[in-house]
């Protein structure tokens, strides 16, 4: 296995958070991998390590009884595994999380891990930081599916991996499952299903064998269309 000093070499983006990391915890460290699809941890199992997320994206989800999936956030590296759990003091996660592609991580126990934030004032901080942007964004996100309407969130949603997909030619695709927009949207089929056949049949999107497309010259009228269903969400709650 790598050294601490040649991983920090290999993974510049971590340099900042162990500029000050305590010389012992350099070799007191674990490195795990993990490929796409595999369980980081269980929801409910006990907190024994925490670690530091160097490469890869890894999903947040809650897993329910009845099979169902929740996808809270998503979260790239620079990112920590199981700090949150243990900066609130409790003995067992609250989430599952899943590799979203290959991850790599650097462990260390949690007494190491709490002496790490004790005695360093800037990991401290940074950890502090990130634990926030995490609630910020799960609050604001949550907010947003209480107070506008499914089709509002669905088109918002299609409009948002538009921009991020590099564009080909006028077409774009929605290169995701509708499984995967429940789980990130925290909607059932049937609702998702009603929201797209509803921007569908108003020409915001186009259905291509059942997947989501957007067309260049529909991304306007949806923002327009989007920005009407804010307005008038705004103003209801306002009367």
């Amino acid at each position: 296995m790598k050294t601490f000093d040649e991983l920090s070499v290999q993974y510049p983006a971590m340099c900042p958070y162990v500029q000050n990391i305590p010389t012992r915890l350099k070799t007191s460290f674990t490195l795990q991998v993990y490929e796409p699809g595999a369980i980081i941890h269980y929801k409910d199992t006990p907190i024994e390590r925490v670690g530091i997320v160097v490469e890869g994206e890894h999903n947040v989800i809650n897993l329910f009884e009845n099979g169902n999936v929740f996808l809270i956030e998503k979260n790239k590296a620079i990112s920590f595994i199981g700090e949150v759990t243990i900066l609130s003091d409790y003995p067992r996660t609250s989430v599952t999380i899943q590799a979203a592609s290959r991850c790599v991580v650097l462990y260390w126990s949690v007494p190491n891990f709490l002496w790490w934030i004790e005695s360093d004032n800037h990991f401290l901080r940074l950890v502090s930081r990130d634990v926030a942007r995490k609630l910020y964004r799960t609050s604001y996100r949550s907010g947003e599916r209480l107070f506008y309407s499914s089709t509002y969130i669905v088109g918002h949603y299609i409009l948002s991996r538009f921009r991020e997909t590099p564009k080909v030619g006028e077409d774009v695709p929605v290169s995701t499952t509708r499984d995967y927009m429940c789980q990130e949207l925290g909607m059932n089929i049937k609702t998702l299903n009603r929201a797209i056949a509803k921007l569908k049949d108003q020409g915001f999107i186009t259905l291509v064998k059942g997947k989501i497309h957007i067309i260049t010259e529909q991304v306007q009228p949806l923002e327009r269309y989007l920005e009407e269903l804010c307005n008038t969400t705004k103003n209801g709650c306002a009367r």
